[in-house]
C-alpha cells in the first residue's frame, strides 16, 4: 500500500466515481474504496447495521462502548495501546478514533496516517476484532453499564425529564423509536448473554460495509488488503443482506397518520413546563425505496426543498415568537437530511398548562402557517435565498473529502445511488426553480394538516384533545388569508447620516516593540497585529482594568450582569430582534460587551468583510444602550429558565463554581447555574444601566487589540471613525467600594453539598484536584511548559477509565493562566460513582505523585512533544494569540514592569531542540507541590 500527497487532478475527476472500487464477499462483507488525489489526509468508517428492537435497549450503544474494551488483538484494548499509535504517528482514540450509535446504526471510525500504511492496517486489524474477537466479559460489560449510566446523566443534566417525555412520544409515534422512560432500570437489567446474543446476531459480515477515502495510491493492494482481512469472517446462517432500505422507514411510510396523547412521566421534576404539542410531517419520496439513480437524485432534491422549506416556516413562526416574555415556545427540527431519517419534519409547540385556551394559540401558529403558504415568497426574496443556497452546495461540492465522505455515507445508510454529475444536475434544477414553483411546494408540503400528532400533557391535566377537532382546527387556520401587518424592521445598524456625521479623530503611534501601537485622540490605545494564518477572519478584544469592584458594593451584581440585559434589550431604537434581523445577513458575527469584579470589556469575532458592522456594533452597544424595561423582565426570566430547563451541564456548573467562589477573595459573578439565577435576583435596573453607562464611558481607560487577517490602514480608520467616537466622560469613578475580602479557607479538601442531588436522584459525585502556583516569570517558555505538564497529566489521568477500569465517562483537563489570581490555574475534573470514589481519589494522587517522581513514560513524553512541536514549531504566531495579547497588555496596565514575552525568530525551534524529561520533570515537581494542590467534591 501507498500513499500520495502530491497528486493534483481537475475538479471533474475529483467528483467521478469511475475509479470508485466497490467489493462484495461470499460471506456478505461489502466495502468501497474511493482515492482522492490531491488529498494528505484518509479516513475509514466502518458500519454495522445493528438494529435494537424495544427488549434491546441500547445494547448497539454498549457494544460499540465495548469495542474499544478487550478484544482479540487488542487484549487490553485499543485505549491501551499508546505505543503502537506513536509508532505509526496517529494521536489515538478520542482524537483519530472514535464511535457513534444509534437504535439502527453504529458508526466506529478510524482515520490512519497517510504517510505510514501500518496505520492503516491497524485500523483494518480493530474494524476485524469488532466484526468478531470482542471479548465482552463481564468486567468490561459491568464498566461500560456504569459509563452508560454517566453519559445519560451527562447528556441529560437538568433535562432528564425533558429528553425522556420526547422519548416517550416520539418511540410512539415513529416506529423503531425507543423511549427512554427508566433507563437506569433498563440498563441494569441487561443480561451478559443478552448483550452477547445481540452481538453474535447483528455483528455478521452482511450487517457491515467498510469504507475507506482519501488520498490512496495502490487501490489494488488495499482491496487485497481487504479482502484478505474480512474474508475470514463466518457467513450468517440467513440470506440476509445490508438493508439499504430499513424496515422501520417502510414500516412509517405503511402507517396510517396517528394521533396520540401520553401522560408526562414527572421524573421528579415539576410539570409546570406545560403541554407539548408534536406534529410530524411524512414524505413518501423519503420513505421510498431507490431504485435507480433518477429516484436518488429526486430524494436529493427533496431533502433540500424540505431544507428551505423549514427556513421558510422558522422565518414566518418568528413573527409569533420574536417577543419579549413570550408566552409559549415554538421549534422547527428538519430532520430530512438526517441520516435515515423517518419524518421529513418536526414541528413542536410548548404552551403553558394553565394557559386560558391551548387551542387560541395553536390557532396563531397555523394561521402564520396559512399566510405562508397563501403569500409565498416574492420574487427577489426567492433569489436571495436560492443564491445562499446554491452557495452551500458548490462549498462542499469543492472540498473533494468531504463530498465524497457524505456520499458514500448516504449510499450506504440511505441507499443513494452514486451519481458523479448529480450536483451540477442539482445546481440545474434548483438554478432553473422560479418563484411559483416554489411556492407550490410550500402548498405541497405544509399545505395540510401534519400527518402524525403527538401530545404530552402532564399527568394531573385532563385530556381534552380530540384528534377530528384539532385537525379541522389546523385545516381551517390554514385557509385563513387575513392580511396581517408588521412593523418594518430596519436593514442597517446606522444609516448613512449617522455614520457621515462621525469625524474620525486624530492618533499618534506609541513606542511598542511587541505589536502596532496607536493612542487615538480620545485616549483609546489600539493595538494591531496582523495574522494571515486566520484567513478572512479578525478578532478583537477592548477592556479597561476598572470593574464592578469599583462601584459602590450595592452595584456589583447590577454592574455586572447589566452587558446581558443590554444583548438582551438591543440598541437605540432597534431591540433585539431587529437587531438579530439585520445581523443574520452578517454571517459569522460576535460582539459581547462585559463587566466583570476587576475589568470591563467588550469581546468580537467576524469575518474580514464585516469589520465595519462590527464595529458599528461595538460602537451602538457602548455609546447608545437600548433603555427596555420589558427586555430587563425577560432577561430575568430567563435567568430562571437557565436552572430550571438547563442547557447545559448544570451540575458540573454548580460545582466549578463552588471552587471558583473559594479561590477568589472578592465577590464574582457567574454566567450560569444556580448562583447566576440567585443572584440576578439582586439587580436593580435602573442601577444597571448607570453602573453600565459609567464602566463604558471611560475610553481613555481602554486599550483595544485587534488581530486576524486585515488591511493594516482600513483598521486604522475605521478606528478612528467608531472607538474615535466614543466618549471619556468619566477619568475615575471616585466611589468607595467598601469591599472587604472574604475570609479564605485553608482547607486543602473542601466537599460541597449537591443541591440538586434530591431533585435529579444523582448519585454520581463530582471530584477536582486543582493546583495554583504564581509564574516564575511572564515568559512564554513558562507558558509552554506548562501547556506541556497539563498534555502530560491530561495523557496520564485517562489510566483511571482505561488501565484502571473505573467507570468513568467525563474527565477534562484545564490549565489556563487566571489574571485576577494572578496565577496558574491547573484542573482535573471527573465524574465518578460513589463506591468507587475513595478509590478514584487514591489512584490520582499516585499518578500526581508519579509525575512529580519523574515516572513520565517516555512514550507519554514523545506523545506530548510531538504534539506540541506541530502545535507551535515554526508558528511563533501561536503564542501572539490575542488571548496572550490580551494578557500583556492587561498585565501592563497593571503594572508597568510586568509583560508576558513573546518569542523571536527561531526561538521556539531553539526551545524544542533543548526541551527534555529532566525540565519537565524539574517544572512539574515545582509546580505540584503540596501547598498548592487543593481537592473538591460534590
Amino acid at each position: 500500500m501507498g500513499f500520495s500527497t502530491t497528486s493534483l487532478y481537475s475538479q471533474s475527476e475529483k467528483t467521478n466515481e469511475s475509479d470508485l472500487i466497490q467489493g462484495k464477499l461470499s460471506n456478505g462483507f461489502r466495502y468501497l474504496i474511493k482515492p482522492i488525489p490531491g488529498e494528505n489526509s484518509l479516513k475509514m468508517r466502518f458500519y454495522v447495521r445493528a438494529e435494537e428492537s424495544e427488549e434491546d435497549f441500547q445494547l448497539a450503544h454498549l457494544i460499540e462502548h465495548l469495542a474499544f474494551r478487550k478484544s482479540e488483538a487488542f487484549p487490553n484494548g485499543i485505549y491501551n495501546i499508546d505505543s503502537v499509535f506513536n509508532s505509526v504517528g496517529m494521536k489515538g482514540p478520542g482524537r483519530d478514533i472514535y464511535a457513534y450509535s444509534g437504535t439502527q446504526l453504529t458508526e466506529y471510525i478510524f482515520n490512519p496516517n497517510p504517510e505510514n500504511e501500518k496505520s492503516l492496517r491497524l485500523g483494518l486489524s480493530w474494524f476485524f476484532d469488532i466484526s468478531s474477537g470482542l471479548k465482552l466479559d463481564d468486567e468490561d460489560i459491568l464498566i461500560e453499564k456504569k459509563t452508560l449510566h454517566q453519559e445519560h446523566k451527562l447528556r441529560t443534566s437538568g433535562q432528564e425529564h425533558v429528553f425522556v417525555n420526547q422519548s416517550i412520544i416520539d418511540a410512539a409515534i415513529i416506529p423503531c423509536e425507543t423511549s427512554f422512560d427508566n433507563y437506569t432500570r433498563k440498563i441494569d437489567n441487561l443480561k451478559t448473554s443478552q448483550i452477547r446474543k445481540f452481538y453474535e446476531a447483528q455483528y455478521e459480515p452482511s450487517n457491515m460495509v467498510l469504507m475507506v477515502v482519501g488520498s490512496i495510491v495502490n487501490v489494488e493492494e488495499l482491496k487485497i488488503e481487504i479482502e484478505n482481512t474480512f474474508k475470514k469472517l463466518k457467513p450468517a446462517n440467513n440470506d440476509k443482506e445490508f438493508e439499504l432500505e430499513s424496515e422501520c422507514k417502510l414500516a412509517y411510510l405503511d402507517q396510517k397518520d396517528q394521533f396520540i396523547v401520553k401522560m408526562k412521566r414527572n421524573l421528579d421534576q415539576e410539570s409546570r413546563d406545560g403541554i407539548n404539542f408534536n406534529f410530524y410531517y411524512k414524505d413518501k419520496v423519503l420513505l421510498k425505496n431507490v431504485k435507480t439513480k433518477k429516484e436518488s437524485l429526486k430524494r436529493r432534491k427533496q431533502i433540500i426543498l424540505w431544507d428551505i422549506v423549514a427556513d421558510a416556516m422558522r422565518h414566518q413562526l418568528n413573527n409569533l415568537t420574536e417577543v419579549y416574555n413570550p408566552s409559549y415556545t415554538i421549534s422547527i427540527e428538519e430532520t430530512a437530511a438526517k441520516s435515515n431519517a423517518t419524518v421529513a419534519l418536526h414541528l413542536r409547540v410548548n404552551i403553558p398548562s394553565d394557559s386560558k385556551d391551548s387551542e387560541v394559540t395553536l390557532a396563531k401558529v397555523f394561521q402564520q402557517l396559512g399566510l405562508l403558504i397563501f403569500n409565498g415568497y416574492e420574487k427577489k426574496q426567492w433569489q436571495e435565498i436560492k443564491e445562499m443556497k446554491l452557495n452551500e452546495i458548490n462549498s462542499k461540492f469543492n472540498d473533494s473529502l468531504s463530498y465524497w465522505e457524505d456520499e458514500l455515507k448516504n449510499h450506504i445508510i440511505n441507499g443513494d445511488l452514486l451519481n458523479g454529475n448529480k450536483n451540477n444536475a442539482i445546481e440545474s434544477w434548483l438554478s432553473d426553480i422560479s418563484v411559483d414553483e416554489f411556492n407550490s411546494y410550500l402548498k405541497e408540503f405544509i399545505g395540510h394538516a401534519p400527518n402524525d400528532i403527538g401530545i404530552l400533557i402532564p399527568s394531573d391535566f385532563e385530556n381534552k384533545f380530540q384528534n377530528k377537532k384539532l385537525r379541522v382546527l389546523i385545516d381551517n387556520n390554514l385557509m385563513k388569508t387575513d392580511q396581517l401587518t408588521y412593523k418594518k424592521s430596519p436593514n442597517v445598524l446606522m444609516t448613512k447620516n449617522e455614520v457621515n456625521n462621525l469625524e474620525p479623530v486624530s492618533y499618534e503611534k506609541v513606542s511598542d516593540s511587541v505589536s502596532l501601537h496607536y493612542r487615538l485622540n480620545n485616549g483609546i490605545h489600539l493595538v494591531l497585529v496582523k495574522d494571515t494564518t486566520r484567513k478572512n477572519s479578525i478578532k478583537l478584544q477592548g477592556f479597561s482594568p476598572i470593574g464592578a469592584l469599583d462601584l459602590n458594593p450595592l452595584d456589583f451584581y447590577s454592574a455586572t450582569y447589566a452587558p446581558r440585559i443590554v444583548r438582551n434589550s438591543g440598541v437605540g431604537e432597534m431591540n433585539k430582534f431587529e437587531l438579530r434581523s439585520i445581523l443574520k445577513n452578517h454571517s459569522y458575527l460576535s460582539v459581547v460587551p462585559y463587566v466583570t469584579a476587576t475589568e470591563t470589556g467588550v469581546k468580537a469575532e467576524t469575518s474580514t468583510e464585516n469589520t465595519e458592522v462590527m464595529m458599528q456594533l461595538i460602537y451602538l452597544y457602548i455609546s447608545n444602550p437600548r433603555y427596555d424595561s420589558i427586555a430587563y423582565l425577560d432577561w430575568k426570566n430567563n435567568a430562571k429558565k437557565s436552572i430550571e430547563s438547563p442547557h447545559y451541564n448544570i451540575e458540573r456548573t454548580n460545582f466549578e463554581n463552588y471552587i471558583k467562589e473559594y479561590f477568589n477573595p472578592q465577590k464574582i459573578f457567574f454566567a450560569s447555574g444556580v448562583k447566576y439565577f440567585e443572584y440576578s435576583a439582586m439587580v436593580d435596573f435602573d442601577r444597571a444601566m448607570k453602573s453600565y453607562h459609567k464602566l463604558f464611558a471611560m475610553s481613555d481607560q481602554f486599550t483595544y487589540i485587534i488581530t486576524g487577517d486585515f488591511q493594516e490602514e482600513f483598521i486604522l480608520q475605521l478606528a478612528q471613525k467608531y472607538l474615535g467616537n466614543l466618549t471619556s466622560e468619566y477619568s475615575s469613578l471616585n466611589e468607595d467600594s467598601g469591599f472587604a475580602k472574604q475570609k479564605k479557607s485553608e482547607d486543602r479538601y473542601v466537599h460541597f453539598e449537591n443541591k440538586l442531588s434530591v431533585s435529579t436522584k444523582q448519585n454520581d459525585i463530582w471530584y477536582s484536584l486543582q493546583f495554583l502556583r504564581e509564574p516564575d516569570n511572564h515568559s512564554w517558555q513558562e507558558h509552554l511548559k506548562f501547556e506541556f505538564l497539563k498534555e502530560v497529566i491530561t495523557e496520564m489521568i485517562w489510566k483511571l477509565r482505561f488501565e484502571e477500569g473505573f467507570s468513568i465517562y467525563h474527565i477534562n483537563v484545564k490549565g489556563e493562566y487566571h489574571l485576577n489570581l494572578s496565577k496558574y490555574l491547573l484542573s482535573i475534573m471527573l465524574q465518578c460513582k460513589p463506591e468507587e470514589f475513595d478509590a478514584i481519589r487514591n489512584k490520582s494522587n499516585e499518578i500526581l505523585e508519579d509525575i512529580t517522581r519523574g515516572k513520565i513514560p517516555n512514550l507519554v513524553y514523545e506523545k506530548v512533544l510531538d504534539r506540541m512541536k506541530m502545535k507551535y514549531e515554526n508558528s511563533s504566531k501561536q503564542l501572539k494569540s490575542l488571548e496572550r495579547l490580551y494578557l500583556n497588555y492587561s498585565l501592563n496596565k497593571k503594572d508597568k514592569n510586568e509583560n508576558f514575552s513573546f518569542p523571536k525568530s527561531g526561538e521556539l525551534d531553539d526551545f524544542f531542540q533543548t526541551l527534555n524529561e529532566n525540565r519537565i520533570m524539574q517544572y512539574a515537581r515545582e509546580f505540584l507541590e503540596e501547598d498548592q494542590f487543593f481537592e473538591f467534591s460534590m
